[in-house]
Parts: C-alpha cells; structure tokens; sequence
C-alpha cells in the first residue's frame, strides 16, 4: 500500500521478539493456562453434587459467552485501551478463580462461569489487539507459529501437574484459584508494557481511533475476511471434534492408550511451528492452509477405513503436520488481508470463530457418531476438511505485506 512507514516510526517494535511480544506471549501463554484447568471441571461438579444433564450446560456457557463479546465488543478493543482492559481482565480472573473455592450451588456457578467469561474476553481481546499491533508485517507468519505454539503448551502440561499436584491439593477448586492467582505477577509485566509505550513517538492519529460502522461492514463485506473467519471456524470444529470423541473411537478398536495419539499430534504440531515457524513467511500462506486442510482429510479418510492400533501413530502423524501448518497460516493471512487499523479487530472476531468452532465440533460431531457411528464422522469430517480446501484454493489469492501507511 502507499505511504508506507516503518513500524518502528509509529512506536511500534521493529523486530519480532521485543519485549512486548515475548511479555504478550507469556500472558496469553497463562491465559490459556486459565482455560486448561478447567479439564476437571465436570468431575468437580459431580462432587458438588450438580445433575448430569447440567454439567455440560455450565462448562459450555463460558464459551458461549464470548461469542457475542468477540463479535460484537471487539472493533472496540485497540492497542491504546489494550492495556488498562488487561488489568481489568485480571483482576476479574483472579476473583474468579478464587471464587471457586466457596461457589457450589447450581446457580452461583452459573452466574461465576459467565463472569468467567466476561474475564476471559477482557483479558483475550485485549492481548490479541496488542499482539497484532507488535507483530513486524514482514514476519507475521513466524509471529503466529510462535503464538500458536505456546498457547498450546498449556493443555499438554497444565492437566499432568495439576494431576501429580493432586495429592497436595485439598480439591480441584484450589487448583483453580492456584492458577488465577498467576494473574497478579502478570500485571507487573502490563504495567511495563505502559510505561515503556509511553516513551515512544505518539502514533498516528489514523492509525489509533476506533473503526466506524461503516468500516466495520465494509470489512465484513470482504470476500477473503468472510473465508477466513469461516475457515478458522472448520479449521476448529475439526480439532475440537476429534478431541473430545476420539477416546470412545480408541476403545471401539481397542487402542490401550488414548493419549499417544493426541502425545503425537502436539509433538509434531509443537516441532513444526516453533523450530519450522519460520516457512510460515517463506512459503505462499494459501498454499500451506491448502496443505493443512488436504493433509487433515488425509488423516480422516485413513481413521474411516484402515484405522487399528498399529497405524494409529502414523494418522497422528500426518493430521499433526496438517493441524500445525493449518492455525499459523489462518492468522497470519487474516493479518495481511487486514486494513491495519482493523487487524484487532478482526484477530477478535478470528478468536469467535475458534469459539463457535469449539462449540460446534462436539455438538455436530457428537449426533453424526449416535446416528451413524464413527466411519460416518471420519467421512463428514474429511468433507468438512476437503470443502475448506476447495474453497480456499478457489478464493484466495497470496496477499502482498500490507504496510501501516502514515
């Protein structure tokens, strides 16, 4: 685009692991943190004594809602509110968190789960504006294999400490309020953040108001915004369906140890995005997403026909490489199809897509599996992956860097 600026001359980092970036990194790393701690919560329930038909109900509400929060409050987040929005986010998790330990009726959780949420968007909403406006245009592709890889981390470790802490922590409530406590040495590093955006040159005046409403439709109205924001959807209606049935398709071919698939699937994920990231600039970002979503059929079609226990790693294999190329590739082409003064917002409204994603996968894939069985859901799903690539292959065309004009 014309008039183009160096980051550095509107205060933002030059390079790609400045301060910000890792202190961002390493909030967000914790936020999800905050997330993974709750893959006890219905067992947590169970003790306190809330029905079944119910537990569902409350673990699901904290996704649910975000999902208008991010649609509807994320044109209103940017990098000059970020800050003071993070601390209110913390300090609202924090409470929380803490809540839990004397919170057991039906109702108190219910009002508690959907604070919860209106923390989590606080907090979420904010780091990923701040994010996106840290991150160099040029290395954005490595800037989100990196983040995609640390917000990983959180759910292959937080369940295995909190699992060997067990025996030292009176209930899973105390873990919760553990990990929320974690916020308040986290704000020292937004509070760093603040003081060292204020040294720098004042940004332009155009990059730094709020969008209007006619900006916000007419992005909205963007063929390859609409592509992305309903590929980031599949691309997580895929991930999460197959995590949360996978265990009962194990037992149906007898697999003794659920997890080595999923060890597998994160081993590579991990491997690809943070020591391979840099291919994420190197390559056509449409042409990995194209891989990501073939390579992920590929896996769907084989667990539809020729899955048993021996070939189970090798699936966990080939659906790795197409998961770890695939959330990378997504963000970082929805940054660069981005106005810059609208990439907060719009990684806001990526972040409801991976919410409704998350919701979706379970519910759909969950009724294919009662009325079909699971050689139905591999197929579905291998659909669901294929018409992704179709539509992206025929959609999209490789962005040029969109530089922040003056």
């Amino acid at each position: 685009m014309p008039g183009a600026t160096p980051p550095a001359a509107q205060g933002r980092p030059d390079r790609l692991l400045s301060f910000e970036y890792v202190g961002l990194l390493g909030i967000l790393l914790l936020v999800f943190a905050n997330v993974s701690v709750f893959y006890d919560l219905y067992n947590h329930l169970a003790i306190l004594g809330i029905p079944g038909e119910v537990r569902g109900f409350l673990i699901g509400i904290f996704s649910l809602v975000t999902v208008p929060l991010f649609m509807f409050g994320g044109a209103f987040v940017n990098h000059r509110n970020a800050p003071g929005l993070m601390l209110l986010g913390m300090a609202v998790l924090t409470g929380s968190g803490i809540a839990y330990l004397v919170v057991h009726s039906f109702w108190a959780l219910l009002v508690l789960r959907v604070v919860n949420g209106l923390g989590m968007f606080c907090l979420s909403a904010s780091s990923l504006a701040l994010l996106v406006w840290v991150i160099p245009e040029d290395k954005s592709g490595q800037g989100f294999a990196i983040y995609s890889s640390a917000i990983l981390v959180p759910f292959a470790l937080v369940p295995f400490v909190m699992d060997a802490l067990a025996p030292c922590i009176p209930s899973s409530a105390h873990g919760y309020a553990g990990m929320s406590i974690l916020f308040l040495p986290a704000a020292a590093v937004v509070l760093l953040i603040m003081r060292r955006r204020r040294r720098v040159a004042a940004e332009a005046a155009e990059g730094s108001r709020l969008p209007s409403w006619p900006e916000i439709k007419q992005n909205l109205a963007r063929l390859p915004i609409v592509v992305m924001l309903v590929a980031n959807g599949l691309y997580f209606m895929n991930f999460s369906g197959l995590f949360f049935l996978f265990k009962g398709f194990a037992q149906q071919i007898h697999l003794g140890n659920v997890g080595k698939f999923f060890t597998v699937q994160m081993i590579i994920m991990l491997v690809i995005r943070t020591c391979g990231s840099g291919i994420f600039d190197r390559m056509s970002k449409v042409l990995l997403l194209n891989l990501a979503f073939g390579l992920t059929a590929a896996g769907q079609l084989a667990l539809a026909y020729w899955a048993s226990p021996a070939m189970v790693v090798g699936v966990a294999v080939v659906s790795g490489l197409g998961l770890a190329l695939g959330n990378p590739a997504i963000n970082a082409l929805m940054y660069l199809y981005s106005e810059p003064r609208l990439r907060a917002m719009n990684a806001n409204l990526m972040m409801m897509a991976l919410q409704l994603g998350y919701f979706a996968g379970p519910l759909v894939g969950g009724v294919v599996v009662a009325r079909a069985g699971y050689q139905a859901f591999f197929l579905v799903w291998m659909g669901l992956n294929l018409a992704s690539l179709t539509g992206c292959a025929l959609l999209l065309r490789t962005p040029v860097v969109v530089i922040s004009k003056k």
